[in-house]
């Protein structure tokens, strides 16, 4: 039997046994996909149905972090509405498109020195949309902000819940890895051999003072960016 004549009875047996194997694989597939999906939209309209009454509108910031996608993902299936907010340079965030925000809203940035427009803005859409519970997924630039906005609207907005932690000074303290790691340190914890610099000439002296000879130091820099090894001899520091 020639090559053209094997083609020809594969291409057949092919043809004669696809609608076999379509109804016995593929549909299954496709129905109970489609079972699935209308069960998971039931579920959701039965929560919203039953929780109508204790339905709440949710202002949720930090849009880039998944843990900000996950908490809009918990809200949204307990039948809450959802509003996430960012900064305007993460405006493109994948999560403002999830189907589990409802609105999405931008934000001016925070820049050092001046966050009062970022301030107003969250007070502003939390008076705008009847906001009931606000949960901000800090980030490093927001977060000690975040608790000062919160102490604001304990005046401005007693009925608004916040998530947030209570003291402007502890945000700080908890946001500032110097800051908290003298604190672990005075209370007694452990904690790794740590140094405060400001600039080149500190790297010097303590390079000096013999503190970076066989062992690795790696310097932590606010972009997080910056981690390469401190030399640990002056001519290679040079």
């Amino acid at each position: 039997m020639n090559s053209t004549a094997k083609a020809i009875i594969y291409f057949l047996v092919l043809t004669l046994t696809f609608p076999v194997v379509f109804v016995l694989l593929v549909l299954p597939s496709l129905f109970i996909s489609a079972l699935t999906r209308v069960s998971q939209y039931l579920g959701r309209e039965r929560n919203i149905k039953e929780s109508k009454h204790l339905r709440k509108t949710v202002l949720v910031t930090g849009a880039p972090h998944t843990k900000g996608l996950q908490i809009c993902r918990f809200l949204a299936s307990a039948g809450h509405r959802v509003i996430l907010a960012d900064m305007k340079k993460f405006r493109w965030s994948a999560s403002r498109f999830s189907n589990c925000v409802d609105k999405w809203v931008t934000l001016p940035d925070v820049v050092p020195g001046d966050s009062e427009g970022y301030r107003k803005a969250i007070r502003s859409i939390v008076s705008a949309e009847s906001v009931d519970w606000w949960i901000p997924v800090s980030h490093t630039t927001t977060a000690v902000v975040d608790s000062a906005v919160k102490k604001e609207m304990e005046v401005t907005n007693p009925f608004v819940k916040v998530l947030s932690i209570d003291s402007v000074e502890t945000a700080d303290m908890l946001d500032d890895e110097i800051l908290f790691l003298e604190q672990a340190k005075a209370m007694g914890l452990a904690v790794p051999e740590f140094y405060k610099i400001s600039c080149c000439q500190d790297v010097v002296e303590l390079c000096k003072k013999g503190i970076f000879q066989r062992r690795h130091f790696f310097p932590y820099s606010e972009d997080r960016v910056c981690f390469t090894r401190i030399p640990d001899n002056e001519t290679e520091l040079g």
